[in-house]
């Protein structure tokens, strides 16, 4: 019983850390976009 908690614990953070991965990701595709759009906008 013990083990399975340990290990659903660790899925747990594994799964919270690979979420906050991904919304990082997707902030800094965001961010990345915003500045081309930003660099197209001031070169024509």
């Amino acid at each position: 019983m013990l083990m399975n908690c340990k290990y659903t614990l660790i899925c747990n953070i594994i799964c919270i850390s690979l979420e906050i991965l991904k919304i990082n990701e997707i902030r800094l595709t965001l961010q990345k976009s915003k500045n081309a759009v930003q660099y197209f906008r001031y070169t024509y």
